[in-house]
């Protein structure tokens, strides 16, 4: 009797279990079906309206936050489906790591990884670049980008909850020179033709994935401390009258086991030249850096490498080299100076162009 009754309070617990569940996955799966609609409004909305460029944007943007939910809502509603038997798969797979592997790999790229395997490496690779171009609206309309005309440079600090600081820096201009030149010259930059020195103590390799994507490995070994990875996706996209750049970190390299154990530059941005008249251009650059430490050691380092300016010492005194955020300051201010360099020859040599 004891057994009897254990046995059915266990099956009266289980079925309890399932009504839940059963009844959460039926929530999400009438959310999923109310964001759908909500999506299919928008998509037809943008196909008729276009009398206003902002309004339009607008409508873009909601339309990539309302994908994002409906996203979270389908991976919710799996994982709520899947409960039941995710402890027994999950030993599973314990012991086929291959099948796990191939399960989840073809996702690594959201967290920006790449995996060993390369075709699933080179697709990932165009994934994170596309997903970084897609988010270039958004940011340029929160900092004021879009459609503006005043040259500025500004660095903007941004608090985290936990203490630690994403640096942003913001850098548009007009430019004397077709945007067509101008982009040549910047993206000669990024894919190696004319690329920014390096530290005599660090090693760069660039992957050319085709004519307009780049994978960049960057190592520097720090005295006393782990090694410097600064590793990008970097890709182009070439429009009617605009090219715009974007790149974008990336966090864990499967074929660079040493990672692991190192610093990792965690960084993204855009170089944007928009077709300003068929003689000039405007440029705008946008570069977020993650750099996990604290306000008053970014502020520091900032004083030292003097960002907007086209003055710098590349030999560091000895009391910053040992440091990995000077190591990582000072890559991206070699590619300051690099981009000013392309830019102001580019721009000589129009001027003194007797078609010019």
């Amino acid at each position: 009797l004891a057994v009897g009754t254990k046995r059915k309070h266990s099956q009266g617990k289980q079925n309890q279990f399932q009504y839940r569940q059963k009844k959460q996955i039926l929530e999400l799966r009438g959310q999923v079906a109310a964001l759908q609609n909500e999506l299919a409004q928008y998509s037809k909305l943008e196909e008729i309206t276009s009398s206003s460029k902002w309004k339009e944007i607008a409508l873009t943007e909601r339309s990539s936050k309302v994908n994002a939910m409906l996203e979270n809502k389908h991976l919710k509603a799996a994982i709520a489906q899947q409960s039941t038997f995710i402890e027994t798969m999950q030993k599973y797979l314990r012991k086929k790591p291959r099948l796990e592997l191939h399960d989840t790999s073809s996702e690594a790229w959201k967290a920006h990884t790449l995996v060993a395997s390369q075709s699933l490496r080179i697709a990932a690779i165009h994934a994170i670049a596309d997903r970084q171009y897609n988010r270039m609206q958004s940011t340029f309309l929160r900092l004021g980008l879009l459609d503006h005309q005043d040259d500025f440079f500004r660095v903007i600090p941004s608090l985290q909850q936990d203490g630690t600081l994403i640096m942003k820096y913001v850098f548009h201009t007009t430019i004397l020179a077709p945007f067509d030149a101008i982009g040549d010259a910047i993206w000669n930059v990024y894919n190696g033709i004319d690329p920014p020195t390096i530290s005599p103590h660090a090693t760069q390799t660039l992957d050319s994935i085709d004519e307009n994507t780049v994978y960049e490995v960057f190592t520097q070994a720090v005295p006393g401390t782990a090694i410097v990875h600064a590793n990008h996706v970097t890709k182009r996209y070439m429009e009617e009258d605009r090219l715009v750049i974007v790149w974008r970190s990336v966090l864990c390299d499967e074929r660079l086991p040493l990672m692991a154990t190192g610093t990792v530059a965690d960084e993204y941005g855009w170089c944007v030249i928009n077709k300003f008249h068929d003689s000039s251009c405007q440029l705008s650059f946008v570069l977020f850096v993650n750099s996990g430490l604290d306000i008053d050691t970014v502020t520091k380092a900032l004083d030292v490498f003097n960002f907007g300016s086209p003055e710098y010492h590349a030999q560091l005194p000895d009391k910053y080299a040992a440091l990995p955020l000077y190591t990582l300051m000072d890559k991206g201010k070699r590619l300051e100076v690099a981009l000013r360099g392309a830019i102001a020859r580019t721009l000589s040599t129009y001027e003194a162009s007797p078609t010019s």
